[in-house]
């Protein structure tokens, strides 16, 4: 049995607590950090989590979060353990993505930076400035 995205957005909403189904439903988002506010983590929503990562394809290619098919798993695993299994997988990503950013804006800083050049003209200078 195939879902379509619209069923698992059901699933979600039909079995959340109340207080988390609107989170749920949503794209997981977190602030980066302080310093730059403008910047947000986003991971999928639970919806997208379970039809995405628990599919027969994502599966075989070894992506499948929770290991094994959605069909499988309805009616043996209780859903807040499935709960707690996405809000895992989005911290992780989150926090991974979070410790990479620093590293990202240091490369992209010694890739291509812009100084004066010959005559005053602005030149793109390849590799660290320094």
């Amino acid at each position: 049995m195939s879902w379509d995205h619209e069923r698992f957005v059901d699933f979600v909403r039909k079995h959340a607590p109340s207080a988390e189904q609107g989170s749920l439903v949503r794209a997981a988002s977190k602030p980066y950090s302080g310093k730059h506010p403008k910047i947000v983590l986003t991971y999928y929503s639970m919806p997208d989590w379970l039809d995405v990562f628990s599919s027969a394809a994502a599966h075989d290619r070894g992506l499948a979060q929770p290991h094994v098919e959605f069909q499988k798993r309805l009616g043996t695993t209780p859903f807040n353990r499935m709960i707690a299994e996405y809000k895992h997988a989005a911290k992780k990503y989150q926090d991974k993505v979070a410790e990479a950013l620093p590293r990202l804006a240091t490369q992209a800083a010694d890739v291509a930076t812009i100084r004066p050049g010959k005559r005053g003209r602005p030149s793109a200078h390849l590799g660290n400035p320094g």
